[in-house]
């Protein structure tokens, strides 16, 4: 049986008898998307997508990690790494799915300029949560658009800013920011997530978790 332990980074600890290693595993969080495992004892056995690791190796999100026999839960990982590496992050990521919204909440979804609401989150927001036709940046209804499919990660980094300014402003509101970007507009979590570090601090954004981790 094994238990996740946090200091200033995630351990690995067993939790039985004591003449095993107190630790068995160190994991790092590193420059996204890596990760560094640093085994403890030369007791630990070891294996990273079956190949056996004696000392140090660098783990990708989704390896199937191995330990003594344990396979380790990512998603718990990922949770404990977030506490330590972003203490001020302290609240619910945002879902996969998102089919209702109190009085106060806005989705936040990725648009395009021209306001053509006509897939994926876009258009789940024209249906459902008041964005409006033709109107691509902004708060309309309880959804907030932000312009994605007119250029690289620097031309939609603006209206991310403006985006952030505007939820300071309104602390009234609470924000369910989903991963915008990384639909049809064909970015990626790692090039999105840089774009909202600003918002950790702010209570009433939400974000979702594969953006956290990888701040």
């Amino acid at each position: 049986m094994i238990k996740i332990g946090i200091s200033a980074i995630c351990e690995i600890r067993f939790a039985g008898e004591r003449h095993q290693p107190a630790v068995w595993a160190k994991i790092t969080q590193t420059e996204a998307p890596m990760l560094r495992l640093q085994l403890e004892s030369p007791e630990v056995q070891c294996r990273v997508n079956g190949h056996c690791v004696t000392d140090t190796y660098w783990l990708k999100r989704g390896d199937h990690l191995l330990i003594n026999g344990n396979t380790l839960d990512w998603e718990l990982i990922d949770t404990l790494l977030i506490r330590e590496t972003l203490s001020g992050y302290n609240r619910p990521f945002t879902p996969e799915k998102i089919t209702h919204l109190a009085k106060n909440e806005i989705f936040v979804f990725g648009s395009n300029l021209a306001g053509f609401h006509g897939s994926g989150a876009a258009r789940f927001a024209y249906e459902h949560f008041g964005a409006e036709w033709g109107e691509g940046v902004g708060l309309f209804g309880q959804s907030y658009a932000i312009p994605t499919m007119h250029g690289g990660v620097s031309a939609v980094k603006p209206y991310v800013d403006q985006f952030i300014v505007f939820a300071t402003q309104r602390s009234d509101l609470i924000f369910w920011v989903t991963k915008i970007g990384c639909g049809i507009a064909g970015f990626t979590t790692d090039e999105m997530a840089p774009l909202f570090a600003k918002a950790v601090g702010l209570d009433n954004v939400l974000l979702p978790r594969e953006f956290v981790v990888r701040l």
